[in-house]
């Protein structure tokens, strides 16, 4: 009887191509707009930044007279503070003496255990900053669509805080430590470990009663109570660029107040099906308001393909005698160019709002980082015992805050009409 692979299997071994190779989406495109690219950044100091802002005029005090009238009634320059507060971003790993001893060579493991946790802990970190910074500082998650009864399954609507139906857990993955809570984040309903997320459908590990329109957000008990996140993270472009939608009082400065007018952004809604005019309009709103110029759009994959039909019907294929393969697509698409408006490119990111086009003056938006990122190591060791196990933990933290000095330099554009994936979104 001739040898066999079935035969032979007990002998032969499973074989690993070296490395673990990455499956996740660690791109955070939004985020190195801020802290890799032009922008200014002003180191943290004290208690608080503070932008000192020229918002009005001395109107009263400027006349045409005629000979002998009377000089205009005098009156006064009107100034106005931001007062921009810290936000901080922590992430923890732990592991046992054992799996750090059993992964100490290549002969055991792909890579150091320690190693794997600590550079993953940093991608996670970025990740949830990016996700953050696509918001509008309120750390919503999702919301939820019809209270239950101490119920595991949980409907929900509005990824990110923001109004829609489509893909709203987009922002939810198995494995997450959450809360809901009500609107405020003053009164927790409960914490959960998130099982799964289909379409609207909401698994959590425990039973938990809800109120329509109660909100998600990362959680922890650590310290033995439930908390949420509700109001703590960094500000994001939603809350930076807006008028009244997302943000009414942005760093202590109520936009909604007619004396602070000057702080909103020019917001154009319900915009549905995106044109060359609405965006030209947009950008001329803008300038005319602040005098400032829009130099980069940002914006969601689905609303870049609508943009980009503006111009398909204009493409044309110069004639040759030899056999042509006509690209169909563009060099935005493939990511190789960005697509542009009046050369401004177009910034696309995975965790932007759907349907939404942000337009900046990015001469007018900050980083303002007080930590840019650190292992906590002030007592000389990155590592620190677990009490009462042998094992060891290391924290990770970022502190920081992204802001705009001049509000009504900005564009954005909500309503319009793309076409989404349901259930394709980045973890």
């Amino acid at each position: 009887m001739s040898q066999s692979t079935t035969a032979f299997s007990n002998a032969l071994k499973n074989v690993y191509l070296p490395a673990i190779r990455e499956e996740l989406n660690e791109k955070t495109n939004l985020l190195d707009l801020f802290t890799e690219g032009d922008l200014t950044q002003y180191e943290w100091q004290g208690k608080a930044l503070i932008f000192a802002l020229h918002s009005s005029r001395n109107y009263s005090g400027v006349k045409y007279v005629p000979e002998g009238g009377g000089l205009p009634n005098a009156g006064n320059q009107g100034t106005a503070d931001l007062t921009v507060p810290i936000a901080h971003l922590k992430g923890r790993i732990q592991l046992t003496y054992e799996v750090m001893r059993a992964s100490r060579s290549d002969k055991g493991s792909f890579v150091r255990a320690m190693d794997f946790e600590q550079k993953s802990l940093v991608n996670d970190v970025s990740r949830q900053r990016n996700r953050a910074l696509a918001g509008y500082g309120s750390e919503v998650l999702a919301v939820v669509t019809t209270g239950v009864n101490n119920n595991t399954t949980q409907t929900i609507k509005n990824p990110g805080g923001v109004s829609g139906t489509v893909n709203p857990g987009r922002f939810l993955q198995p494995g997450m430590f959450v809360a809901f809570s009500d609107p405020t984040g003053a009164t927790i309903r409960g914490v959960a470990t998130v099982v799964s997320v289909s379409g609207s459908s909401l698994v959590v590990s425990a039973g938990i009663t809800t109120t329509t329109n109660d909100v998600i957000s990362l959680a922890t008990n650590s310290l033995g109570s439930s908390e949420d996140s509700i109001g703590d993270a960094s500000m994001g472009i939603l809350g930076i660029v807006d008028s009244t939608t997302y943000v009414t009082t942005i760093f202590g400065l109520d936009r909604s107040a007619t004396a602070n007018a000057f702080f909103t952004s020019n917001v154009i809604g319900s915009v549905g099906v995106i044109s060359a005019d609405v965006l030209q309009r947009g950008i001329d709103n803008t300038e005319e308001r602040s005098g400032e110029t829009i130099d980069k759009f940002i914006c969601h994959s689905s609303a870049r393909r609508e943009v980009a039909k503006l111009t398909e019907a204009d493409r044309r294929y110069a004639a040759s005698d030899k056999p042509q393969n006509f690209d169909a697509g563009t060099s935005a698409g493939a990511g190789k160019k960005d697509l542009t408006f009046n050369g401004w490119s177009f910034r696309t990111d995975k965790d932007m709002a759907y349907g939404t086009i942000v337009g900046v003056n990015t001469s007018h938006l900050f980083w303002l980082p007080e930590t840019k990122g650190e292992w906590a190591d002030e007592d000389g060791t990155v590592l620190l015992r677990v009490s009462n196990t042998d094992a060891y933990e290391a924290r990770f933290r970022v502190s920081e805050q992204f802001a705009s000095d001049k509000g009504n330099a900005h564009l954005r554009l909500d309503g319009v009409t793309v076409t989404i994936s349901s259930g394709t979104y980045a973890d």
